[in-house]
C-alpha cells in the first residue's frame, strides 16, 4: 500500500479546521444557565416585559392585579374579544408547557410569532415588539423560563374569529440577532429599546374597530382595558404634551410613580371598579436608570393633545 501523500493529509487537517472554525462561527447562542443570563432573563421576563401579567393568574380584588405566584407562567387569561383564545403555558411542563420546546424555537415564538408546530401566534402577543429585542436578551428569556416551575395546565384550543397569518403579516420583522442592544450611554435609545420590550405602545395607543393600532397616534392613549374583570379603564396618554400627556412631568415625578409600587401597601387594597391592568408591581420593579431612560424616550415622540377618561 503506498503511502499516503502528505500533501493531502494537510488539505484534510486544513478542511477539518475550516469546517470546525465555520461550525463555532454559526452555532447559535444557546440558553446555558450561567448567572447573568439568568438575572438578565429574570428581569426582562418578570420586570420590564412583565410576561407573567398575561401568562399567570391574577388577583384583580387588589390594585393592578398582583400575579398569584403558585400560577407563575400557567397561561390561561383568555381573550374572547378574538374568539376562543387563551394565554399559553410557558413553564417548562414537557406535556402542556414548552419543557420539549429547543431553545430556538422558543427563541422563535418570542420574536418571529411561531409556534412550535408551526402555527402564527395571534399579536395580542407583541413578538412584533419582541423582534427588536438582540438575540443574547431573546435567549437570556429562554434561559430563564427554563427555570420556572413546571406546571400542568392544557390550554384549550384556540378558535380565532379572524385567522392569525394575516394579523401577523402586517408587521415587518428583522431575523433573530439582527438587532444588537443599544450602548447604556445612549439614554434615549435604551429607553426605546426597552419601551420596545415592555411594549408599551401596544397598550397606550388607540386602536380601529378591528384593533389594529393608529400609529399616528402612538401612545397617545385611549385602548379601553379591563371589561372581563369586572371594571373599564382606558389607557392615558403618555407622550409630552403639556396638557393632556406627560409634557409636564419631572423625570424624578415619572419615577417615582412606578417605584411607590415597591411597596405592597400600594397595591394590596380592593380599589373595586378603579382598578387597572397595567402591570405596576412588576414595572415598579425596574432600575432607576432604566426608568428614566423610558422617560427620556418618551419625552422625545410626538406629543399628541388627547384628553382621556381613565376610568368610566
Amino acid at each position: 500500500m503506498k503511502p499516503f501523500p502528505l500533501t493531502a493529509l494537510f488539505c484534510i487537517f486544513l478542511l477539518a479546521i475550516t469546517f470546525s472554525c465555520h461550525q463555532k462561527a454559526a452555532s447559535p447562542i444557546t440558553s446555558a444557565a450561567d448567572s447573568s443570563r439568568l438575572e438578565r432573563g429574570k428581569y426582562l421576563v418578570e420586570t420590564v416585559g412583565s410576561c407573567m401579567h398575561c401568562h399567570s393568574q391574577r388577583d384583580f380584588t387588589k390594585f393592578s392585579g398582583p400575579i398569584k405566584e403558585e400560577t407563575k407562567g400557567m397561561g390561561g387569561i383568555g381573550y374572547p374579544k378574538f374568539g376562543v383564545l387563551f394565554s399559553s403555558n410557558i413553564t417548562p411542563d414537557a406535556a402542556t408547557g414548552i419543557g420539549s420546546w429547543t431553545d430556538d424555537e422558543i427563541a422563535r415564538a418570542i420574536a418571529l410569532g411561531i409556534r412550535k408546530n408551526g402555527d402564527t401566534l395571534f399579536p395580542i402577543m407583541p413578538y412584533y415588539e419582541y423582534n427588536k429585542m438582540s438575540k443574547e436578551d431573546i435567549y437570556s428569556i429562554v434561559a430563564y423560563l427554563r427555570t420556572l416551575k413546571p406546571i400542568s395546565n392544557k390550554i384549550p384550543d384556540r378558535k380565532l374569529k379572524a385567522p392569525a397569518g394575516p394579523e401577523r403579516d402586517r408587521f415587518a420583522f428583522s431575523p433573530i440577532g439582527a438587532n444588537p442592544e443599544p450602548s447604556s450611554k445612549d439614554s434615549i435609545q435604551t429607553g426605546k429599546y426597552l419601551a420596545n420590550i415592555g411594549a408599551c405602545v401596544s397598550c397606550h395607543t388607540p386602536k380601529t374597530d378591528d384593533d389594529h393600532l393608529i400609529v399616528d397616534s402612538s401612545y397617545a392613549g385611549g385602548d379601553v382595558m379591563g371589561q372581563k374583570f369586572g371594571f373599564h379603564v382606558t389607557s392615558p396618554n403618555i407622550t409630552p404634551d403639556e396638557t393632556t400627556g406627560i409634557g409636564k412631568w419631572t423625570e424624578t415625578s415619572f419615577v417615582s410613580k412606578f417605584t411607590v409600587f415597591r411597596q405592597a401597601s400600594s397595591y394590596e387594597f380592593d380599589p373595586h371598579t378603579k382598578n387597572t391592568i397595567m402591570p405596576w408591581i412588576m414595572l415598579g420593579q425596574m432600575k432607576d436608570e432604566d426608568l428614566k431612560a423610558v422617560y427620556a424616550y418618551l419625552k422625545t415622540v410626538k406629543p399628541i393633545q388627547h384628553q382621556i377618561e381613565k376610568w368610566h
